[in-house]
């Protein structure tokens, strides 16, 4: 079963602030693009014209930052690390679990087909008045075919708790499309459209695999798109290491995500044996891909209480996915 808690985790910082960032991250686009495509998100928000050119202060990370505080939001961006892969995958899996029971028509308002429409992870609804209320100049029609891997993002939200459900959305992976139709439309209900007529199109989609097309950018990211300290350092070569782990595993039908290894709350308590850097390293692993794998190891060989902590701390620098990774080697 897919991790409840890493796709909850995932959709919330989609819905608010990230799902730009990452779907700019996967069509490769740097982090200018980025920008510029967010400071449009704010201005809407904010109900003013966003300005026809851009100027190096707009275009800073920093700016979209500052602009995602004051909109209440952690931040405006997510780094590409092994924590930010786990939902990621927990998702994927979701897709692969979730599937349409027929084909289905479903709506999407955006800037353009080329730069918004259906190639990233993307949210789609089966009302197009909600789709019209989205359009900043396009309004997509899309038939996605039966078995497509979705999220039912109102089933999600009752989940957290939220009663009502008024956008009926759906999350559903990149996919290819080919348009079979295109007009220009008249002005409808689009209370964010400036333009004054609307670009139709209908497009039948091809869904594909999320994680490869991920691993893909993660490969070839573009030029400064995230901050040094992300692109280039130890964080991110662990994440793409633990993707293209990940993804041969699947392909061996290997998984660790799917492994049904037995650890529970009693387990924990008597692994930590009151020490509290063992509890908090077993936290963090019981939380991530793969961890009960690892914590299954602590409890086979004997390892307890501060034989774990040192273990975490001073063998890992208090990195649990290195933790995690030498339990593994250890098996």
């Amino acid at each position: 079963m897919p991790n409840k808690t890493h796709i909850y985790e995932f959709l919330a910082g989609y819905k608010h602030n990230s799902g730009i960032y990452v779907n700019n991250f996967f069509r490769g686009r740097d982090y200018k693009t980025y920008c510029a495509d967010k400071f449009h998100e704010f201005s809407f928000s904010f109900g003013c014209f966003p300005p026809n050119h851009f100027n190096d202060m707009m275009l800073s990370i920093s700016m979209v930052e500052y602009l995602g505080k004051s909109e209440d939001h952690k931040v405006a961006y997510f780094p590409i690390d092994c924590a930010f892969l786990e939902r990621l995958i927990a998702v994927s899996e979701a897709f692969d679990e979730y599937k349409l029971p027929r084909d289905t028509i479903v709506w999407r308002g955006c800037n353009t087909i080329e730069r918004n429409g259906v190639t990233g992870v993307v949210s789609v609804t089966t009302d197009k008045k909600i789709a019209q209320q989205f359009s900043r100049g396009t309004l997509i029609k899309a038939h996605l075919p039966a078995n497509i891997g979705n999220l039912d993002i109102g089933k999600l939200r009752r989940g957290l708790g939220v009663q009502k459900d008024t956008e009926n959305e759906m999350l559903i992976p990149p996919c290819d499309y080919e348009i079979i139709n295109s007009e220009m439309q008249k002005p409808g209900l689009e209370p964010n459209n400036k333009t004054g007529k609307t670009q139709f199109y209908e497009i039948r989609v091809k869904p594909k695999d999320m994680l490869a097309e991920f691993l893909h950018a993660m490969k070839n990211p573009p030029r400064e798109y995230l901050p040094i300290r992300h692109a280039q350092g130890m964080e991110y070569a662990e994440a793409l290491d633990m993707l293209c782990n990940y993804i041969n595993g699947r392909a061996k039908g290997a998984v660790p995500a799917k492994s049904h290894t037995s650890i529970n709350d009693d387990d924990i308590r008597r692994l930590a044996n009151g020490n509290p850097g063992a509890i908090i390293a077993l936290t963090e692993l019981m939380g991530m891909l793969g961890g009960r794998e690892a914590i299954a190891v602590l409890k086979q060989k004997g390892i307890k209480g501060p034989d774990i902590y040192v273990l975490w701390s001073d063998k890992c620098q208090r990195n649990a996915h290195k933790m995690k990774e030498l339990l593994h080697n250890m098996r």
